[in-house]
């Protein structure tokens, strides 16, 4: 009965490392910052100063509230990983947004966003319910 509960005990244990490791991995922290190359320079930009992203190719335009707009020489999707899930949406292939600047959202299967800066962005269908349920529509 006691080398069954030391058994248990470990096993516990085990489970418990386990799961906190898989957590640490998990908990992926998000940079204030974003490095790019604008083809002559780096510049840093402040994530809270990026309005959307834009793919063009190989090609990903920024638009920024600081700067004017950059074509920056890597894809979307590399971008897309280095930004908080919880602070930017892609709602189209072509377009990720910062949801803070997101001021209104159409009605219907697909739609459009409009941006504080009263930029329109399509939004596809396919997206469409997952930033409903984000906003908490």
């Amino acid at each position: 009965m006691r080398e069954e509960l030391i058994k248990a005990v470990r096993k516990a244990s085990q489970l418990l490392n386990a799961d906190k490791k898989t957590a640490e991995k998990s908990a992926v922290k998000y940079s204030e910052t974003l490095s790019v190359y604008d083809g002559e320079d780096y510049l840093i930009l402040d994530v809270s100063n990026i309005i959307r992203l834009e793919a063009d190719g190989s090609y990903t335009k920024i638009i920024s509230k600081t700067h004017p707009a950059i074509l920056a020489s890597k894809r979307m999707g590399y971008y897309e990983e280095k930004l908080d899930p919880s602070k930017f949406f892609r709602c189209h292939n072509s377009h990720l947004i910062n949801l803070k600047e997101l001021s209104r959202l159409s009605k219907g299967k697909t739609g459009y966003i409009t941006l504080l800066n009263d930029e329109v962005i399509p939004v596809s269908g396919s997206k469409k319910e997952q930033l409903n349920q984000l906003l908490g529509l």
